[in-house]
């Protein structure tokens, strides 16, 4: 690929040696380079050509090149810069691999474009070039392939310890452990219990997915949590949450309590009669010694208000 600079380009031309011809610096920030394919960056191929006005009634005036094997539009004909040591690039504090997931779940790798201007020294964005799919029957339904867009993200909890997504994994010191879980970035956050066992949770969150089917297009819900014990084991010991048939006034919400040692989960049944919504139930859970355990439950109760997920109240 080609590089070209669209922003932030400098030159400083100067004179040269003994005032004899001249030379010049040009600085190329990391966002001008072209997309990369690993977080490590030791080799690049540059060209620099200096051309002279053309005379009159001429197309093309006198130039220079830095390649004098250059052919135009073949890269391995630039020059080879190497950097020694190579450059590092950390996608998250836990230094998250470059893959991401298309629409049906497959894994690829993932490219990113380097940014020099950020809030923090990690990457959080990259995407994945893939065929993507359409409804009736599944199969490219525009130009392909496309680029699709892959967040991560991170919780810090203590110096030097941190939580990453969207591959779940844990950061401390030098100590990094990636786990067979994929977790989403909205209510993603972590608790340190009395005992050292770190909870992760997900959620309370809403979600669509593009299925088929009967309520293929409801809104779907969701509240996880993981208990990360000290030898680096990964367990999930509550996952509420589904699909939510808004059209026929059903609804839920959730709360976590300051501790996290009571989760709530609120329900409104589908209704029988348009305009008439039933009445709201809770059902508690309590952690447990391992995991959380259903430890209460109420009928006719006043959900929570403010909602946690107002986008289910709109037929309240």
């Amino acid at each position: 690929m080609l590089l070209k600079p669209h922003s932030h380009l400098q030159m400083w031309p100067g004179p040269g040696k003994d005032r004899v011809g001249y030379t010049f610096e040009i600085m190329i920030p990391f966002v001008d380079f072209p997309p990369l394919s690993a977080t490590e960056l030791s080799d690049l191929r540059l060209l620099v050509d200096v051309f002279n006005a053309p005379a009159p009634g001429k197309k093309v005036g006198a130039y220079s090149s830095s390649s004098p094997s250059r052919v135009y539009g073949k890269p391995e004909t630039f020059n080879l810069l190497r950097f020694d040591p190579p450059h590092h690039f950390h996608l998250t504090p836990c230094d998250l691999p470059l893959a991401g997931k298309d629409e049906n779940g497959n894994s690829h790798t993932t490219w990113f474009v380097p940014k020099t201007d950020q809030e923090f020294e990690f990457e959080s964005d990259s995407f994945v070039v893939t065929n993507d799919g359409g409804g009736y029957p599944d199969g490219p339904e525009a130009l392909s392939p496309i680029a699709r867009p892959e967040h991560s993200f991170w919780h810090g909890i203590t110096e030097g310890e941190w939580v990453c997504g969207p591959h779940l994994s844990y950061r401390k010191g030098d100590q990094t452990q990636y786990f067979n879980a994929q977790v989403n970035e909205d209510g993603f956050d972590a608790h340190r219990l009395p005992g050292g066992d770190l909870l992760i949770k997900v959620g309370p969150r809403t979600y669509g997915e593009n299925s088929s089917g009967q309520c293929g297009a409801c809104p779907r819900t969701e509240l996880r949590i993981f208990r990360l014990t000290p030898n680096m084991k990964v367990h999930e010991i509550l996952q509420l949450g589904g699909v939510v048939d808004t059209g026929v006034e059903a609804s839920q919400d959730f709360t976590v309590s300051n501790d996290w040692s009571h989760v709530v989960e609120y329900d409104r049944p589908q209704s029988d009669e348009p305009g008439k919504p039933k009445p709201w139930s809770s059902t508690t859970w309590c952690l447990g010694e391992s995991e959380y355990e259903e430890c209460g439950h109420k009928d006719n109760i006043q959900p929570p208000d403010p909602p946690g997920l107002k986008e289910l109240r709109i037929t309240d």
